[in-house]
């Protein structure tokens, strides 16, 4: 099987249905903090995953992760900041102070792409994409590998996909298993990576 140790604290959520509502519309302009990533690598990255964060939040004691990076650390370590230790509140990640990162030219143009994605079913129905680094890593299994299972380490949980039934399970608790599904961008999509989108709040 293939394992990725990619800590995306990403891909795949921790898969349940307990979201935030993202602070971003996806077609208006954000209101949450940006952080201008033209000031140098650091200024952007996640020191857990030691990649540029993906849909990064910003903790109370000012320290920016991956939000699935830091949801991972605070299911399995008692709810701690990975780099200072202060505490983390019990109802942050219900509600993290979203960072908007600047893109540069290139990374907005290879957004606007029209690609192939990946996606998990809901609890509740509809879908749930998977964040873009898990995504990836998905896609170039399915496309360039014989393999047809592999393992995602996820927000401090171990899944497995699996390519043939189309399905992704927790690995200690492979009873529980969700869809996936590979499609371009679809009109029910809930929300990225666990993270719910504006247009999917209710209303």
């Amino acid at each position: 099987a293939v394992v990725s140790t990619q800590s995306t604290g990403s891909n795949i959520a921790n898969l349940d249905d307990s979201v935030v509502a993202l602070s971003l519309d996806d077609s208006q302009p954000s209101s949450a903090s940006k952080l201008n990533t033209s000031e140098g690598p650091c200024d952007s990255d996640c020191s857990i995953c030691l990649q540029k964060a993906l849909h990064p939040v910003k903790l109370p004691c000012s320290h920016m992760f991956c939000y699935l990076c830091i949801k991972g650390v605070v299911h399995t370590s008692g709810g701690q900041c990975a780099l200072c230790r202060a505490p983390v509140p019990r109802g942050f990640i219900f509600n993290p102070e979203v960072v908007e990162l600047e893109e540069d030219e290139e990374e907005q143009g290879e957004e606007e792409e029209e690609k192939y994605k990946w996606y998990y079913e809901g609890r509740s129905g509809g879908w749930w994409e998977y964040d873009a680094r898990t995504s990836q890593e998905i896609e170039t299994t399915f496309s360039g590998s014989e393999e047809r299972q592999m393992e995602i380490l996820i927000a401090g949980y171990i899944y497995i996909i699996d390519l043939d039934a189309m399905v992704q399970k927790r690995k200690v608790s492979q009873h529980i298993q969700r869809k996936i599904k590979r499609d371009k961008d679809i009109s029910d999509k809930k929300g990225v990576a666990g993270i719910r989108s504006r247009r999917s709040r209710p209303t």
